[in-house]
C-alpha cells in the first residue's frame, strides 16, 4: 500500500476556513492522470479515533473514475466483534432518487471463499453505513491480523458493481514509540537508568522492534511487551523481546503474533514495555507505547532516537525520569530536533531546558533548545556553531536536559555517528573459488567443504599450530596474519599471531605512526593507518595507537571515558579521589592533583577541602599516570 504524507505548514486563513467546513479536497496526480487519479474531501469523523484495522476498496474489473470506498474497522473491547464504518462512492447513481435507500450486500471473503454475508441500505446522499461482525472465530481473527480477510461491497440488483480490499492492521505515517524509565516501574525505582524504543508494525500483524537501554543497576534478564495488569502478578506477556547484545545496549527483533487482539490493543495505546534486571526481576524500567503523530520530522523514519538517561550525567544522576530525542541535520545544516520525556515529577516539567553542548567537561558553546511544552519540545535551529555542527559530524554532541531539582544536568544523551566500510575480502588461495549464498566474499570450495564437516576437530597438537574461529583455519605456528571476522571480511587494522608453544591466537591494533600534519588522510579506504599528504613534507613521529575517523576515548578502572572529559577517579576502598583530576587527551588519561600553588589557597587565610597548607610559588603541579596513581592508591 503506497503512503503518502507530508506537512502543510502556515496554511493560510482561507484553507483553514474550508478544512473546518470539510470543503478542501485532496487529489493524488499522477503523470498518466494530471487531473488527478485519485481524489475525496477531507473530513472529520470520530469512528478515526477508534480505528485500529482499515481497508481501501477498489472498483473490480475494469476501473471508473470515481468508484471506491474506505472502511474503518476496530475490535470490541469486550468480545471478538468487528465493528467498522464503511464509506463509498460510485456505486449509486446520484441520478435516480438520491434520497431513497438502496440494498447492498456486503461480504467478508478468504482466499475467495465466502465467510460472511451482511445485508444493509445506503444511498447517494448518505454513502455509508456502521455494521457489525459479531463473534469472530480464533481462525478469524488469525486472518484478521494477517491481512486476509477481504471485503467485497456490491448493490443487491441492477448493474454489478464491485468493490473489494484486504483488511490489515492500520498503516500510517505515525511513529509508535516508548520511552522507559524507572518512574513507570511496577515498583518505582531511582537508578538513573533509561529505555528507549522504536516499533514498526507490518500488515500480516508481525511487530519489528528496536530497543536501547543504558544505565541500569545490574544485568538485563528480561525484555517483554506486556499489557497494563490488573494486579501485579496478572500479567498478560505478548513477546518476550530478544536479550541484549553481547557488550551492547540495544536489541532488535521481530515479534511474529501479537494476534488481532494485541495489534488492537497497541494501536490503542494500551500497551507497555518492561526491563527487568537482575537486581529488579519485576522491572527497573517501563514505559508505555504511544504513537506519535506524524510530524516531517524525517530522523524518526531514519535513525534511532539518542536515550537520555540520568546516569548519563557526570556526575551520575540517580534520578527516575528517562527520554530520548531525535537530532538531524538537514541539506542547509539546520538542526531538527524532537525531545521526549517521561517520569518528570509535575513541579518539574515546566522547569525543564534542553542544551546541546560538546562533550562533557570540554568548554565549548551551548545552545538552548526551546519549544518544551510539558514533556515535549521540537523545534528547528538554523544558526548552529561551527563547533557544535563538528560534534554533531563525529559523534561527540551531547543533549543536557536540566530541571529545577537538577540544574547541572537531570538527564543527558550523545549522537553518535555510524561509519560503515566496504567488506574487505581477503585473495583466494585457489584459482576457482565459488561464491556461496549469504556471503560476501568467495570461497575455496575444498576449504568450504572442510569446515562445514560436523565433526571438524578444533584440537590439534599446539606444535602444529593455532586454530583462528574467525575463519575457522589452521594457521602454521608463529604465523602473523589480517584476520578474517565474518560478516566484516578481512580485518586490516589488527594482527593476529599464532603462538606454537599454547596453540593460542593472539590479536591486536595495528600500531599507527604519529603523523605531524594538521590533516592526515587514507590513500586508500581499505588502508588502516592515516597518512601526510604527498608533499606536506610531514614526517612521522613515535609509534600511536590505531588512528580513529573520530576523536579517541579513554579507558580508565574499567569505565569508558570521551575524549577531553575530565573527572575524579575513584579507587576502592578509599572512594572517589576528590582532589585529583583526571583528563582523557588524546586517548590517553592523564591525572594531576589539585595546584595548591595559586596565591589564593593562602590569601584567604582558610583551608580548602585538597590544600592542608601552602605551597612555595611556583611548583608544577604533580601529574601521575594512571598505573602511577594505582600504584600510590595501593601503597596508601
Amino acid at each position: 500500500m503506497l503512503q503518502v504524507c507530508g506537512v502543510w505548514r502556515a496554511v493560510p486563513r482561507l484553507s483553514l476556513r474550508l478544512l473546518r467546513a470539510e470543503q478542501l479536497h485532496v487529489a493524488l496526480v499522477t503523470p498518466t492522470h494530471p487531473s488527478g487519479e485519485v481524489w475525496g474531501p477531507l473530513i472529520r469523523h470520530r469512528a478515526l479515533a477508534a480505528e485500529t484495522f482499515s481497508a481501501i476498496l477498489t472498483l473490480e474489473g475494469p476501473q471508473q473514475p470515481g468508484v471506491g470506498g474506505v472502511t474503518l474497522l476496530t475490535l470490541s473491547d469486550t468480545e471478538d466483534s468487528l465493528h467498522f464504518l464503511l464509506l463509498f462512492r460510485g456505486l449509486l447513481d446520484p441520478r435516480n432518487g438520491g434520497l431513497s435507500r438502496v440494498p447492498l450486500r456486503l461480504q467478508i471473503l478468504h482466499q475467495g471463499q465466502l465467510l460472511r454475508e451482511l445485508q444493509a441500505n445506503g444511498s447517494a446522499q448518505e454513502p455509508g453505513f456502521a455494521e457489525v461482525l459479531p463473534d469472530l472465530t480464533a481462525q478469524e481473527m488469525d486472518w484478521l491480523v494477517q491481512g486476509e480477510l477481504q471485503m467485497a461491497l456490491a448493490r443487491t440488483a441492477g448493474p454489478e458493481l464491485r468493490i473489494s480490499g484486504h483488511i490489515a492492521a492500520r498503516q500510517s505515517c505515525d511513529v509508535l514509540q516508548s520511552v522507559l524509565c524507572g518512574a513507570d516501574a511496577l515498583t518505582p525505582v531511582q537508578t538513573g537508568a533509561a529505555g528507549s524504543a522504536s516499533l514498526t508494525l507490518l500488515g500480516n500483524g508481525s511487530l519489528i522492534y528496536q530497543v536501547q537501554v543504558v544505565g541500569t543497576s545490574s544485568e538485563v534478564v528480561a525484555m517483554t511487551l506486556e499489557t497494563k495488569p490488573q494486579r501485579r502478578n496478572q500479567r498478560t506477556v505478548l513477546c518476550h523481546m530478544a536479550a541484549l547484545r553481547t557488550g551492547g545496549h540495544t536489541t532488535a527483533g521481530v515479534c511474529p503474533g501479537l494476534g488481532a487482539r494485541g495489534a488492537h490493543m497497541l494501536l490503542q495505546n494500551e500497551l507497555f514495555l518492561n526491563v527487568g534486571t537482575k537486581d529488579f526481576p519485576d522491572g527497573e524500567l517501563r514505559g508505555h507505547v504511544s504513537t506519535l503523530p506524524y510530524s516531517g520530522h524525517s530522523a524518526r523514519h531514519e535513525t534511532l532516537p539518542v536515550p537520555l538517561a540520568g546516569a548519563l550525567v557526570l556526575p551520575p544522576v540517580q534520578s527516575q525520569a528517562a527520554g530520548h530525542a531525535w537530532l538531524s541535520l538537514d541539506a542547509h545544516c539546520h538542526l531538527h530536533y524532537e525531545v521526549l520525556l517521561a517520569g518528570l515529577g509535575g513541579s518539574e516539567q515546566g522547569t525543564v531546558t534542553a542544551h546541546l553542548l560538546g562533550p562533557p567537561g570540554m568548554p565549548g558553546p551551548r545552545r538552548l533548545l526551546k519549544g518544551f511544552y510539558g514533556p515535549e519540545a521540537q523545534g528547528v535551529v538554523k544558526d548552529l556553531e561551527p563547533e557544535l555542527l563538528r560534534h554533531l559530524a563525529q559523534g561527540t554532541a551531547s543533549l543536557l536536559i536540566s530541571t529545577k531539582g537538577s540544574p547541572r544536568g537531570e538527564l543527558r544523551g550523545q549522537r553518535r555517528t555510524v561509519i560503515c566500510d566496504p567488506v574487505v575480502c581477503p585473495p583466494p588461495s585457489c584459482s576457482q573459488p565459488v561464491q556461496v549464498l549469504d556471503q560476501c566474499c568467495p570461497v575455496c570450495p575444498e576449504k568450504q567443504d572442510v569446515r562445514e564437516l560436523p565433526g571438524l576437530p578444533r584440537s590439534r597438537d599446539p606444535g602444529e599450530g593455532c586454530y583462528f574461529d574467525g575463519d575457522r583455519s589452521w594457521r602454521a605456528a608463529g604465523t602473523r596474519w589480517h584476520p578474517v571476522v565474518p560478516p566484516f571480511g578481512l580485518i586490516k587494522c589488527a594482527v593476529c599471531t599464532c603462538k606454537g608453544g599454547t596453540g593460542e591466537v593472539h590479536c591486536e591494533k595495528v600500531q599507527c605512526p604519529r603523523l605531524a600534519c594538521a590533516q592526515p588522510v587514507r590513500a586508500n579506504p581499505t588502508d588502516c593507518c592515516k597518512q601526510c599528504p604527498v608533499g606536506s613534507g610531514a614526517r612521522t613521529q613515535l609509534g600511536d595507537p590505531m588512528q580513529a575517523d573520530g576523536p579517541r576515548g579513554c579507558r580508565f578502572a574499567g569505565q569508558w571515558f570521551p575524549e577531553s572529559q575530565s573527572w575524579h577517579p575513584s579507587v576502592p576502598p578509599f572512594g572517589e579521589m576528590s582532589c585529583i583530576t583526571c583528563r582523557c587527551g588524546a586517548g590517553v588519561p592523564h591525572c594531576e592533583r589539585d595546584d595548591c600553588s595559586l596565591p589564593l589557597a593562602c590569601g584567604s587565610g582558610k583551608e580548602s577541602r585538597c590544600c592542608s597548607h601552602c605551597t612555595p610559588r611556583g611548583s608544577a603541579p604533580e601529574t601521575r599516570t594512571v598505573p602511577e596513581l594505582e600504584k600510590a592508591a595501593e601503597g596508601s
